[in-house]
């Protein structure tokens, strides 16, 4: 098991790695944009066309890798509502509240049908 500690320099590496002991990978999830972007810089550097790319954060940069079709698929996982939310319990809990035991916050993915909307 290797880590590319979530930087794409790392995951390049990392990516270079594994297809050199597995060169029929048809896909790879990434656990966050920058790896998955990684993975990209080394499918561009070998010329490999034929893998399909998933990455998690749906950072701008990712969003302009659909865009120009080098990813497939990346999911927002809503930061910015996660931090309000946390922000708006931590106050309510403080002022005495009763909060709830789990609140569920959509994911959306983001693919080239929905990319331009965002």
């Amino acid at each position: 098991q290797e880590t590319a500690n979530w930087k794409i320099d790392e995951a390049a590496e990392v990516t270079a790695d594994i297809f050199i002991e597995h060169p029929a990978i048809k896909g790879v999830f990434a656990a966050n944009d920058m790896m998955a972007l990684g993975v990209i810089n080394y499918l561009n550097e070998t010329g490999r066309d034929d893998v399909l790319v998933a990455g998690f954060d749906a950072l701008k940069e990712a969003e302009t890798a659909i865009v120009e079709g080098q990813l497939e698929v990346t999911i927002d996982q809503q930061a910015d509502e996660q931090g309000y939310l946390g922000v708006l319990y931590a106050i309510r809990a403080l002022q005495g509240e009763n909060l709830p035991a789990e609140t569920f916050i959509n994911t959306i993915v983001v693919t080239e049908e929905n990319v331009q909307s965002r």
